[in-house]
């Protein structure tokens, strides 16, 4: 996985440098963001193929109500992907999912079509999850009305569990095929963040 901050433009042609020379090393290279979600990845692909130009792609994809950062940020990877033929992967769950969660304090209020996008297998009682998301809890909870620490907790789990499962299920299925990851600094934790979510599904190498 790559990781930084969401607005530096320097990290992120540093993540673009990072996945040229992996891609020309073995171009059995996928690309899997953040900034899309599951749901999106039919656009993605019609947008790789050219059957979209990027003003559609955009709209289609709702990548502004999903992502609120400057495409300009992501444009170069996405491009290089689009030249090279690469396969980029929508990693993540849908952001109005997730806050129904943290509102709500968990996923039992769901409906039953929400709840079967939900990732199999969570877990909460990562040591150190809370406390590191303890801290994050204090600077975002106020983002959102009548949100608890409980929710917030879950909530960012199903991310995290979201984008494991995610990056798995594509690796089963491409097993000679290696994954860069661009995901924001909190999802990449050596510890209790995506990677070792990633390694409970699948023995596989990685590196932060």
């Amino acid at each position: 996985p790559l990781f930084r901050a969401h607005t530096s433009y320097e990290d992120h042609l540093l993540q673009l440098e990072i996945i040229r020379a992996l891609y020309n090393d073995n171009p059995n290279l996928a690309i899997g963001m953040e900034m899309f979600t599951r749901a999106t990845q039919p656009i993605l692909d019609q947008y790789l193929s050219g059957e979209l130009d990027e003003k559609s792609f955009l709209k289609e994809s709702h990548y502004f109500n999903m992502w609120h950062f400057d495409y300009r940020l992501y444009r170069d990877i996405i491009n290089f992907a689009r030249h090279n033929k690469l396969q980029l992967i929508g990693l993540n769950l849908e952001k109005d999912i997730v806050s129904q969660v943290f509102r709500n304090g968990g996923p039992n209020s769901l409906p039953d079509d929400d709840i079967s996008r939900l990732p199999v297998n969570r877990k909460l009682d990562v040591p150190g999850y809370r406390e590191r998301i303890g801290t994050a809890f204090t600077m975002h909870a106020g983002q959102e009305k009548n949100g608890d620490f409980g929710g917030f907790i879950q909530a960012q789990a199903l991310w995290d569990e979201t984008m494991a499962e995610t990056i798995t299920d594509y690796l089963k299925t491409h097993p000679d095929t290696r994954m860069a990851i661009i995901a924001g600094r909190g999802h990449v934790d050596r510890i209790n963040a995506v990677p070792p979510r990633v390694s409970r599904r699948l023995p596989v190498s990685q590196a932060v």
